[in-house]
């Protein structure tokens, strides 16, 4: 597997995720000109989505998406898995434990992007 390879570009990966979670979650609370920059980031990225859909996705009071708790437990990734093999994206199964070990965890044996 090519990610086995660059264990230090999935954790700069997995921090960077943590980082943006954090920031949309502050712009969240905040309102105002931090939730419109998070609004236009998304519109750049996924330019279908209106202003009023990604606002709406980002109130506070629904919590429709929930950027507080970023890290995948096993169950989650044996689904993310299933899924990707599904759709042809892993040929084979990954060993999790390994794949956690090696991949996700910081040299203080934290998840990667925790702490930060």
């Amino acid at each position: 597997m090519a990610l086995e390879q660059k264990p230090e570009a999935v954790r700069e990966v997995m921090a960077a995720i943590h980082r943006a979670g954090r920031d949309i979650e502050q712009a969240r609370i905040v309102g105002g000109e931090a939730l419109q920059e998070i609004v236009k980031i998304v519109r750049k990225h996924i330019p279908t989505h209106t202003v009023d859909a990604i606002v709406a996705s980002l109130n506070a009071d629904l919590r429709v998406i929930n950027y507080d708790n970023l890290n995948i437990d096993k169950p989650g990734m044996e689904q993310i898995m299933g899924l990707a093999l599904e759709a042809g994206i892993l040929k084979t199964d990954v060993d999790l434990d390994q794949f956690a070990h090696d991949l996700l965890l910081d040299k203080s044996g934290q998840m990667a992007g925790e702490g930060e």
